[in-house]
């Protein structure tokens, strides 16, 4: 027994200082665990120290070598060789660990005074170790008594930013949620005294992310309510961006919102009040008295006592980051009602809102968001203002037409006065009317029943198709105006005969205005035959609802734009579509006597330079004799009648 302390008065009498201190730790390690060991020998008593007095002599030993480096390895190793001697007496161990960590605290920090080829960050954990025994050592009721203003006494004194950083991340790893949320208050009253360097978006989000996964359960959520840990921590991050206001960027101040704003969402799900209150904050940073934050409004924009950041880059990057987080939680329509989420939004540079505006038009329709009321949509059309305005590429216009989608009043006159005034906002941006219109009519006709829409609802839909075609999009036009008439169809096979007398004029108006369109913006056009054949394939819901004068006149002009503006292929393929929606049997015959000529002029010019033709081409006249002859069984199943005869007539 003996042994042991004779050998460890010995080697303290080696000669260089570092390797006697190392020997001093590994023999006194040894004894400290025979003493450890033996604790319970009555013999033990009679030995002339104590495991308190040699961890006392073995640290007090060690502040013998202050080099920086050198002194925090010997630290950290007499750490290792005290160890298993910690449990023997508790307060003593306290004592010994809270003294080792100031110490390696202060040999760490000096450290960036000197050799530059060991990271500091590297050797972090020698000094955390200290608090991660401390934890395992100490109840809640020393914790909160004087080992953690010991602690933070180091926190604070140390003033160097990586030293805070690493510490106050370690405190809160460290030790139980239970020491945590008890003694939240003297954490928090620490981090405006924390150096002006500190990353303090770091230090809360280590702190926020540990309470966040405490408040899981019900029980730890209501301490966290009851002793309103969200306020103090908010009253707490005031205070501090407060007392660093000069030196910390814009940057820095809207990571450190966007941590809280992560907490909230997470520990408070689905309450925007926490959401906007937050965002309410970060606006005030940043000199926007309009809404009525932080401070008195003056007229250069500055808030009383706050100052005024102006965004640069980088924290308009960071703006567009904060600004999503409640994107990714809360419908559109919660966001826009809120009172200072668009506020904030204003504040960004014409980019980062173009950027942001993208985001919402590709988010609303992915989650299928539907917005339900007119100020909503004025505020939505406000929100994707970027994508349409004077620097707005195809791409933009394309995303806020698909984001019109998204719309569906309640009051189908509200929807499509709507959209007419949305249209007509954009005179003489004709490249966005071709994007957005279309989108704004289907959005109009999409899911509503078109008997809630009065004559006058539908003129000024009329109206917007006559918009496009304006813009140059005819083809477009003239299909979102078969669009109505098929709506008015649809309605009127419903069962709303007698209602729908009413709409005669505004169906004729739609097909008189599709064949202006055809005859005077597609002429010469590729989309000429396809529009055409949309046309013809309407006709039978217009016929349905328009008097036989009407009926007659639109077909004639129908079959006169088959015969005149297109070439004798398509002309015999259009013919043929209007003969199969005509029930008139001397006008079918007429129509399949135009087609059959058709098909042998074709035949005649084939003939004469045959030299010139492909295979391909001498082979269309047989290709529309076969879909003439379908269209004359088509024709005979709904009650027409062609005779043998008659067919072969038209074989010629």
């Amino acid at each position: 027994q003996y042994d042991h302390l004779s050998l460890y008065k010995k080697v303290q009498s080696a000669g260089n200082v570092i390797p006697r201190l190392y020997l001093v730790l590994t023999v006194g390690s040894a004894t400290l665990k025979h003493l450890v060991a033996n604790g319970d020998d009555p013999s033990m008593d009679a030995l002339p120290i104590s495991v308190t007095e040699l961890l006392v002599d073995m640290e007090a030993m060690c502040k013998g070598v202050q080099h920086p480096m050198r002194g925090l390895f010997l630290r950290a190793y007499l750490l290792q060789s005290a160890k298993l001697a910690l449990d023997a007496d508790r307060s003593a161990s306290v004592s010994f660990l809270l003294g080792n960590f100031a110490e390696m605290n202060k040999l760490w920090v000096r450290m960036k005074y000197g050799d530059d080829s060991v990271s500091r960050e590297q050797l972090a954990d020698l000094v955390g170790k200290n608090l991660l025994y401390l934890a395992e050592l100490v109840s809640f009721e020393e914790f909160r008594g004087d080992v953690l203003g010991k602690i933070l006494e180091q926190v604070v004194s140390c003033r160097d930013s990586i030293a805070q950083t690493y510490l106050i991340e370690c405190l809160t790893a460290a030790f139980p949620d239970e020491f945590q949320v008890g003694t939240i208050d003297q954490i928090l009253d620490v981090l405006p005294k924390l150096d002006a360097s500190v990353n303090m978006a770091t230090v809360l989000g280590s702190m926020l992310d540990r309470l966040a996964r405490y408040s899981e359960t019900e029980a730890a959520f209501t301490v966290l309510n009851e002793l309103q840990v969200f306020d103090k921590i908010s009253a707490s991050v005031e205070a501090s961006i407060a007392c660093h206001r000069d030196k910390l960027s814009g940057e820095a101040i809207v990571s450190i919102y966007g941590g809280m704003l992560s907490f909230a969402d997470t520990v408070y799900p689905g309450r925007i009040s926490y959401a906007d209150g937050i965002l309410g904050k970060c606006l005030a940073k940043f000199g926007d008295c309009k809404a009525g934050v932080g401070g008195q409004g003056q007229g250069d924009g500055r808030c009383e006592g706050l100052g005024s950041l102006t965004p640069d880059a980088a924290t308009n990057k960071k703006l567009v980051d904060l600004l999503c987080l409640p994107l990714e939680k809360y419908d559109l329509t919660t966001l826009l009602n809120a009172e200072f989420f668009s506020s904030l939004v204003d504040i960004l540079s014409p980019n980062k809102k173009r950027e942001l505006a993208m985001k919402v038009a590709t988010i609303m329709p992915r989650r299928g968001e539907v917005i339900r009321d007119v100020a909503s949509a004025k505020a939505l059309f406000g929100f994707l203002e970027p994508l349409h305005d004077a620097q707005s590429d195809e791409n933009d216009s394309k995303a806020f037409a698909t984001a019109l989608g998204s719309i569906r009043l309640e009051n189908p006159a509200q929807r499509a006065k709507l959209v007419f005034d949305l249209v007509e906002g954009f005179k003489g941006r004709d490249d966005v009317v071709r994007s957005i219109g279309p989108a704004a009519v289907s959005s109009a006709l999409d899911g509503v029943d078109i008997r809630e829409y009065s004559d006058d609802t539908l003129v000024l839909l009329v109206g917007v198709c006559s918009r496009i075609a304006d813009a140059g999009s005819g083809a477009t036009a003239v299909r979102l105006l078969l669009d109505i008439v098929k709506a008015v169809g649809t309605a009127r096979m419903d069962g709303d005969e007698g209602g729908h007398s009413s709409r005669m004029h505004i169906v004729y108006e739609c097909m008189e205005q599709a064949c202006i369109l055809l005859e005077r913006a597609l002429f010469e056009s590729v989309a000429c035959k396809t529009t055409l054949m949309e046309i013809i394939s309407t006709l039978p819901t217009a016929d349905a609802i328009l008097p036989s004068d009407s009926r007659d006149m639109l077909h004639h002009k129908v079959a006169s734009y088959c015969t005149n503006l297109l070439p004798r292929k398509d002309q015999c393929r259009a013919i043929l579509a209007l003969a199969c929606v005509e029930r008139d049997g001397p006008t079918v015959q007429a129509r399949l006597r135009r087609a059959a000529h058709a098909i042998r002029a074709i035949r005649e010019q084939d003939a004469v330079f045959a030299g010139t033709r492909t295979q391909e081409q001498l082979e269309e006249p047989q290709k529309l004799l076969e879909e003439l002859e379908q269209a004359v069984v088509y024709l005979r199943t709904q009650g027409v009648e062609i005779s043998d005869d008659e067919l072969q007539d038209l074989h010629g």
